[in-house]
This record gives structure tokens, sequence and C-alpha cells, in this order.
């Protein structure tokens, strides 16, 4: 089975979006896809597809409403109807385009701001010019017309035409240029600070420009080559003006910046109005046809839809947000969390909010404000302390959440809060319950609720919520049933126990699947206590100081007597049974995952040159399941596993049959693992590793290695699992009956050839040392015991890791490359043909 890495974070407001003329859909743009949203419901209502690279600007068609016209950065530009979503028109250049610029009396001659590079990335500040080209209506090419007419930048905020396409206005620094369309003359007059935005005036001769400084400059008189222009200064944002835009009259100017305030300037009564406390910094604004809707666009990935009459969001459209400028240590301070509700993966928002984020519709349904306190700008860029979510934990059924939040400052004293939700019915949110400050006096490092489940020891336990801090206290929290008048009758939670293991620090902690027994991780010890009487029971040990734990897995269902631990170079498995470590193997893990539905974990491998590589296992067995090398080139800071409710009966025998691993980047992409063809993989999904394109060929007998004769002789060989698993001998058999010779015949070579590889796979395996092998690039893969789980470019083939093995994964890096026998295939052609 191959697998594939899915990108799940649509970047939204990455670029500006648009608004169908009669304002009942919103059009974005993202990566190689359009999303179009309905104004109404803000639900997704169809996705685009077609371009091969990023698209980097789009527009309604002047000429038709019902068309969208985009371009892309590999010289395409695609004509859609969009309401259709079928695809109209393809032109083709080559040369990248950023912007296609279409004259109001002139279809099919255009100014195209084209790179001037080759091979570029997706950067909006990237190098380019103006240049004039011909669009023929029944070819399929772009022809340049002319040379050069200036240069710019690609940004669509620094250049614009007039809607009488008469002029082109562009800034570029601290100068804004008029470029004559009719006279081909290019104007430039000089400002003090730098200029960031621009807007032309629809009706007017009046263009709008923002500065560094939160200047609004309305320029007048400029296309007079004898007198300078005439230039009125509106002044009230305190930092950059990222954004302006007029209204379809252009008696009304809208403004945003970092402050996170929509400012709307009555240019002819000279007045203004605020819509405040947005949520982030504003990057992009745009109004519908008839100023009906004023869409904002956020910088955390949020778009809100207002009402321009009363000043209210009728609606918001919320993709995963962006919260990587406002936490400094780590994007996700509280990583990936499930929420067995709503069945979404909760994480951190903008300082001091949780959003839950669906990711079957992409997009974020709920933003919890948990500590509640407004939104603060920085002067300078210079960091703030704010309040920060650090701890989120779920009970089994949903019904409770707890968080920590915490607050430190140089100045002031730390400041620390644990907090109980209780979920609501009636509202269908969460509702605060209780709340302790402080619950520790060092820094939280632990908070877990005890299971409950069909396994727990005792059925109608009360809730109990377990915290720990670098001081090593361990707290133990239950839920108070004795109501009190004050409150309404209303059950609340109180501290059960406080506890301590020596003057160590407490890393991490754990409950058993039956909820009897709680690990914590204390250096290289791990106690294990019963949390209903706060009496340790065992403590477990490994030997040598350095090794400090830091993460405990206990297993599930048939592997509950296990418990997993790892250290900065060591992946233990011990019996609870005997206390005895039942396994071991050399691995630098990152990161552990535990599957809450099955026996299942996940440890994230650090390798060499910031790569990442993936080893799912069983705790009762240390053969690997999957050993997905390569895994990623960025930085997992984050993974958590999500039950699904499709399953498929060809994936029953795999890791991922009812679940899918989710992990996210530390710039915030989020992906997932998903099978080749599982149904659950996105359109717009983004594979990270995916097999190339086979030939019937090389389908049969794989990829044709030209490997020196000393390498080969060098190479790890294990010809029966080979003959026995390849995806290649099994296809040979997938064949029509009625074409395919008597089975005896090919069962008894076959059998023959595998009985004659036995003493060969008894033999010591093992490389010699210093031998590695280099072409490990893209190779992905994993095992389990009757399909292959495969995301390789080059390599078609699986590999078993035994237990000796595994203890060299980190020496013998590749063991992938080896040879595979056919000689039973050669001896059965010999007897067919005689």
């Amino acid at each position: 089975m191959e697998l594939q890495a899915i990108k799940h974070s649509r970047l939204l407001t990455k670029n500006p979006l648009l608004i169908s003329k009669d304002s009942k859909v919103i059009i974005c743009y993202c990566r190689n896809i359009i999303v179009i949203f309905s104004s109404a419901t803000g639900e997704t209502i169809k996705t685009l597809l077609g371009h091969r690279s990023a698209i980097s600007h789009c527009q309604i068609n002047p000429y038709n409403f019902l068309q969208l016209i985009s371009s892309s950065v590999d010289g395409q530009i695609i004509y859609w109807d969009y309401d259709a979503g079928t695809q109209l028109k393809v032109l083709n250049a080559n040369f990248p385009i950023w912007r296609v610029m279409l004259l109001p009396n002139d279809e099919s001659t255009v100014y195209l701001i084209r790179s001037s590079k080759k091979l570029i990335s997706n950067k909006k500040e990237t190098p380019a010019y103006v240049i004039q080209a011909k669009l023929s209506p029944e070819g399929k090419n772009i022809q340049c017309i002319g040379n050069i007419l200036f240069s710019v930048k690609s940004n669509p905020k620094h250049c614009q035409m007039s809607p009488d396409g008469s002029y082109i206005a562009s800034i570029a620094k601290r100068s804004l240029r008029i470029y004559d369309i009719k006279t081909g003359k290019l104007s430039k007059f000089n400002r003090r600070n730098r200029l960031t935005c621009i807007a032309i005036h629809p009706s007017e001769e009046c263009i709008a420009t923002g500065d560094r400084q939160g200047k609004i400059i309305l320029w007048r008189r400029y296309r007079n080559s004898n007198q300078e222009p005439i230039q009125l200064e509106l002044h009230w944002h305190a930092h950059s003006v990222l954004d302006i835009q007029y209204n379809i009259n252009g008696s009304t100017l809208l403004s945003g910046g970092s402050e996170s305030v929509l400012v709307l300037w009555q240019l002819r009564t000279e007045t203004k109005r605020f819509l405040p406390r947005l949520g982030s910094s504003i990057v992009h604004i745009n109004s519908s046809h008839d100023y009906s809707i004023v869409a904002v666009s956020l910088k955390d990935n949020v778009i809100h839809l207002i009402s321009p009459s009363d000043l209210a969001i009728t609606q918001s459209i919320q993709g995963l947000h962006k919260v990587c400028d406002w936490y400094q240590s780590s994007p996700v301070p509280t990583g990936l969390v499930f929420d067995p509700r709503s069945r979404a993966i909760v994480l951190n928002s903008i300082p001091g909010s949780l959003q839950f984020y669906d990711v079957r519709n992409h997009k974020t349904t709920n933003l919890m404000d948990i500590v509640g306190e407004n939104y603060i700008v920085s002067h300078n860029n210079k960091p703030i302390n704010l309040t920060q979510v650090t701890h989120v934990a779920f009970y089994s059924n949903g019904n409770w959440l707890a968080t920590i939040e915490s607050r430190n400052s140089s100045n002031s004293v730390t400041e620390m809060k644990l907090k109980f939700w209780e979920f609501s019915e009636i509202s269908q949110s969460y509702i605060l319950n209780t709340t302790v400050e402080p619950p520790h006096t060092e820094f939280v490092t632990a908070i877990i609720f005890r299971p409950k489940n069909d396994s727990s020891a005792i059925p109608d336990q009360a809730p109990m919520l377990v915290t720990t801090d670098s001081a090593g206290y361990i707290k133990t929290w239950l839920l108070n049933f004795q109501t009190d008048t004050i409150r309404d009758d209303k059950p609340t939670w109180i501290c059960h126990s406080i506890s301590r293991y020596r003057d160590s620090s407490a890393k991490t902690a754990d409950f058993s699947y039956d909820s009897s027994l709680l690990g914590v991780a204390y250096d290289e010890i791990v106690t294990l206590w019963d949390p209903n009487r706060n009496e340790i029971q065992k403590t477990l040990s490994h030997l040598v100081k350095s090794e400090k734990v830091q993460h405990i897995a206990f297993g599930n269902k048939h592997c509950s007597h296990l418990l997993t631990t790892t250290t900065a170079r060591l992946l233990c498995v011990w019996s609870l049974l005997s206390c005895t470590i039942q396994w071991c193997v050399q691995l630098r893990v990152s990161l552990l995952t535990k599957s809450p539905s099955s026996s299942y974990l996940a440890a994230l491998i650090k390798g060499k040159n910031s790569t990442s590589a993936l080893y799912v296992f069983s705790p009762d067995e240390s053969k690997s399941l999957a050993v997905l090398k390569d895994f990623s080139n960025q930085q997992v800071i984050s993974a958590t596993f999500l039950p699904v409710l499709q399953r498929s009966i060809s994936q029953k025998d795999s890791w991922l049959y009812n679940q899918r691993y989710y992990f996210i980047t530390n710039s915030q992409d989020l992906y997932s693992l998903e099978p080749q063809d599982s149904s659950d993989a996105i359109d717009e999904g983004i594979t990270i590793k995916v097999q190339s394109d086979e030939s019937p060929f090389v389908r049969i007998f794989g990829e044709f290695e030209d490997t020196p004769l000393e390498q080969r002789q060098s190479e790890v060989t294990d010809l029966t699992y080979k003959a026995r698993y390849s995806r290649n001998v099994r296809e040979i058999f997938s064949g029509a009956p009625h074409v395919l010779p008597s089975m005896t015949t090919v069962c008894s070579q076959f059998i023959k050839s595998s009985l004659e590889t036995v003493a060969i796979t008894d033999m010591p395996n093992r490389q010699p040392n210093g031998v590695h092998d280099s072409d490990s690039e893209n190779d992905v893969e994993s095992v389990n015991s009757d399909e292959d789980i495969i995301v390789n470019r080059q390599n078609s083939d699986a590999e078993r890791l035994n237990e000796e093995e595994v203890m060299e994964i980190e020496k013998a890096h590749d063991l992938d490359n080896v040879e595979m026998n056919f000689d039973w295939m050669h001896e059965f052609i010999s007897e067919i043909s005689v």
C-alpha cells in the first residue's frame, strides 16, 4: 500500500480575494487551486483545479462577469466559468506571469507583469517588469509586443491600471510612478517614507497610497507635467498601512493595518468610522460591486465579511489560523489534541485562544477564548509577554476540558492558571467551571485525564486530572459532587492529593489502559503510582543516569501490560508483569505518539541534515510495521492519531485501517498520511513522496540500478523475504487463470527456490562498519505482514526489520537496495519451453 502526505492547511489570505458581481460567492486562490465560498453560509461551493504551478493572480473578466481569469508562475493563463467549474480557454507563455491587466476597450491586448527570471519561487517581492502582449482568440500562445516598459514589484498592491486604461500607476520604495499608455511617458514623484500599497479612484483622477508611518496620501493632478501633484495626508494608523481600497463609487476609502482595525474614511464629509478588534493584522481589503459586502483578510488566515452599513460581521471564513509570529519558542505550545466530541484537532490560535480545526472540511469550526484578554499590537517588532495556553486535555467523552495558561515576564511574577471547562448541551460550547490560581509554583510539564473505557478498573469512577511540574510535584484533581448553593448546585474540581518522588523534575506522565496505574517520568526513572490511593507501586530505572526519560506510553488493548519509554538514544519496551525490559532499540526519538484506538505507536526519529523518519510499531514485537525514511524535510513539532469513519477492507491489516496520522511542522503546515487510493485524500493534496509512473517491464522486474560489483557483494540480502512478499512476484500470479500454467509446476519451482535460500538467510546478515548506501533520498518504506506500505520514488520493494537489524537502524541507514532472486523463473521458463 502506497502512502502520500496530504497538506491540509490552506493559506486563504496570502493573496487578495475576489467577490462576484452579484455578491453571492467569494473567490480565493492558494497554491495551485481556486476555492469558491458562499458569502451567505461561508461553506465551500467548489474547488477549481487546472494549474500545474502556483497561481500568481486572479481577476474577474471585465468583459464577462461570469468568467474568471487566473495566471500562474509557469506562464499559464486560464479562463474559467467559475459557476460551472469548467475551463474555457488555456493560454501558455514561455515565461512566468505574475499578473494580467486587461484594457477596457481592447480584449485582445493586455499588459503582463512577468518575472525577470526564468525559474522563480512563489514570492510576491520577486523583481518583475511590465510588457505589452497580444492574446489570440483562437490561438493558445501569448505573443509579446515591443520592449520592456518599466520595472515593477510583482506584489498586486504595488501596481494597478486606471479604470479607463489610460495609465498604469505603481509604487517602488519611496516613489509613485505613472506610466502613460498613449505617450509612453513615465513620471516619478518621491516621498520621504516608503510606500506600501496603492489604490486608484474608480471615477476621478485620484490615487491613494499608504506608507510605513501609517499615513494615507491622496494624490491629485499627477498627470500634469508642468505642475507638482497635490498631496493630501490622512493619518490615523500607528503602524504601516497594509492595504487600502476604494468602494465602487469612490466616496469611501477603506484602510487596514496591524492594529486589527478597519477604518472607513468618508472623503466628502472628512469623517471616519472604525471596526476594531478583528483579531489580527489586516492584509487585504475588497468590497463588492454593490457595496453590500466588505471582505477583510487577516494575517491569521481568517476572512471576515462585513456589512458596511452597520459595520457588523455577517460571516467568517476561517482556515487553519497561522500564529507563528506570536509564539517565540514553538508555534503550537499545546501540540495537536483530538477532541472526541467534535472530532476536530485542537491547537493554539492567537495568544490566549484555541481553535477547533475540522480536517475534513478544511476550516476552523470554533475559536475558544481561554484567557479573555484583548489583542495587543507590538511596537517596533518588540516581543510582548502575552498570556499563552500551554497545555490542553480532554476527558474521554469530551464533557470536560482542562487548560493551563501562563504568562512569563522578567519584570513581574509568573502568572499561571488551571481552568476546567464543562460542555453545555444547551449552548453547545464549553463553559468555565473552576479556576485554580496558581495550580503549581513551577512550570507545568504534563496534564492528562484519567481515561474511561470498557476496561477501566472502576466502572463508575469520578473524572480525575493529573498535573505535574518541573519541581517534581504530582497533583491529582477530582470532580467534587458536593454541591454549593452559591454555585447553583454545580460540581466543582478540587485538589485530591499531592505527591513527589525525590527532588527530581517530573518530565511527563501517562495512564495505563485500564486507568489503574499512573506512570510519571523522573530523570532516568519511571515511577508507577496507584492514582486512587496516591501510593507508589514500582520504579523502573534505566540504570544509566545520562539516559533521562523523555516520553512514556502505556500499551493499549492486548499490549496493556507493556510500557514504552524513550531517552535521548534508546527506545525501550518494559513488561509490567516482570518489570524488566522486553526489547530495546537504539533510536533518537524526538516525538512519541500513541494511537487511542489501537495498540500502535509512532516514533519520530531524528536523522541527519534536519531530516526525520517515522517508525511505526506495536509494543509486543520489535519488528516494525512501517519505517518511513526521509519522512519530512521540516521540523515536526507535534503529531496525533485521528479516528476515521470510513474504513476500507483493503486496508484492514494496515496500521491506518481505522485512523490517520496527522503532524504539524514548525512552519505550521498540517499534513496527514493517507493511502494512495484512499477516498479521504483531498484533490489538492501535496504528495511529499509518491511513487513515479512505472512501465510494465519495471512493474515486473523492478528498477535497473547500475551498482558496482564490490557494493553488490557487501549489501544485505534477504532472498526469502523478497521472493515471498515482493509486490512484483505477487503480480505475476494476479493474471487471469486461463492464461496461467499449471499451479503444480509453478509451485514446485517457487518452493524449491524458497527452500534453497533459507540457508542463506539463516546466516548472520551484518554490514561491515562504514558501509552506507548513499541513494536513500526520497526512500520511505514500511512493512506489514501481508502487504507493503511504500512511499518510494525509486525502489519498489519493502524491507523487514528483525530485532538484530533494528538495533543498527542508525548505522545501516539504508537496507532496501537488495537484489531479487528470479532464478526460479528461469527454471520455470526452461521447463515450459521443453
